[in-house]
């Protein structure tokens, strides 16, 4: 690493780093550039994470629950919100919607919707029956 700033400092070209420089660059902490009260809440909040996941996972009965929570809810997810979210991200322009970013928008917000009920819908017959 020392060679490679020493080299970009001096060159009037910028040069390409090595795969093993970019391995490196690629492995380094997340939470680095955070504050030390931004990493607290990202470690609180990814133990809360890993908590619930197992917490649920020993009081569920068996996998088919899991498997059905997580069909309805994650298929809307994959296959509309992810798409149309994207799609009006890439497009938006100030002040003007064009017709298909206000489709896109329709799409966002019916899947949206299609996925609580769904996802609802399933926790009330599992719980019912």
């Amino acid at each position: 690493d020392k060679n490679y700033n020493a080299i970009e400092k001096n060159s009037p070209v910028a040069t390409k780093p090595s795969k093993k420089q970019t391995r490196v660059q690629h492995n380094q902490d997340d939470t680095q550039g955070l504050s030390r009260e931004e990493r607290a809440i990202h470690w609180v909040t990814t133990l809360g994470i890993l908590s619930v996941c197992f917490v649920a996972a020993v009081l569920a009965p068996g996998v088919a629950i899991v498997w059905d929570i997580a069909g309805s809810s994650m298929a809307f997810l994959i296959q509309f919100i992810i798409p149309a979210a994207c799609y009006i991200r890439l497009k938006r322009k100030v002040g003007r919607a064009t017709k298909r970013v206000i489709h896109a928008w329709f799409l966002l917000i019916t899947a949206i919707l299609g996925g609580l009920v769904c996802t609802s819908q399933t926790i009330w017959r599992l719980t019912h029956n």
